[in-house]
């Protein structure tokens, strides 16, 4: 399903000097009020945003968008259109790791469910001097050659016994880690 919540051109029209609020309206009116529909459009809230970011990490949500109604488009960073994210914090198993293909080092971590290990995502590994050396030295002693979680599609990572757990900072909401970095040793 797709959210549309802004409109940049319309029939060869550039309605990005239109005002926000001008330019969703018109959106609006494109958009069948289908409940079925695979295109939907996505509705906004006024207000405090203190308030509904609040409601948006109560509800375990990413974060939120916020926006001028009266501001025209523009693309890049700006401070009329802010993203406020939930980070969150969670305890996770290491069971493999790995480099990106920018050679940077991640982890392979998993998500206890029942007694189950499910895989979670990855994150980089970004701990730096004792923390780091303590990590690997544990890292050491818990390598197998299979790894503990259903195959996937994986490159070819050192698998780990999944003995070890981790602080994982990552963005809340999903089923796999999204912006995630381990921030320290759990146990």
């Amino acid at each position: 399903m797709l959210y549309a919540f802004d409109l940049l051109y319309l029939n060869g029209e550039d309605w990005r000097r239109a005002p926000l609020s001008e330019r969703r309206a018109r959106l609006q009116g494109l958009i069948p009020q289908d409940p079925s529909s695979a295109i939907q459009f996505n509705e906004h809230y006024e207000g405090s945003g203190a308030e509904i970011f609040q409601l948006a990490c109560d509800m375990g949500l990413e974060g939120i968008v916020s926006k001028r109604a009266s501001a025209a488009y523009r693309s890049g960073p700006s401070r009329l259109w802010l993203k406020i994210k939930n980070v969150v914090e969670t305890e996770l198993v290491l069971f493999g790791t790995d480099y990106d293909n920018e050679g940077k080092p991640i982890a392979y971590l998993g998500r206890e469910t029942n007694g189950e290990l499910k895989f979670a995502g990855t994150a980089f590994l970004t701990l730096s001097g004792q923390a780091r050396q303590e990590l690997q030295e544990r890292i050491e002693k818990l390598v197998t050659e299979r790894p503990p979680v259903p195959q996937r599609v994986w490159r070819k990572p050192q698998w780990l016994k999944p003995r070890l757990r981790v602080k994982v900072k990552h963005l809340a909401g999903g089923d796999t880690l999204r912006h995630a970095s381990i921030k320290s040793l759990a146990n």
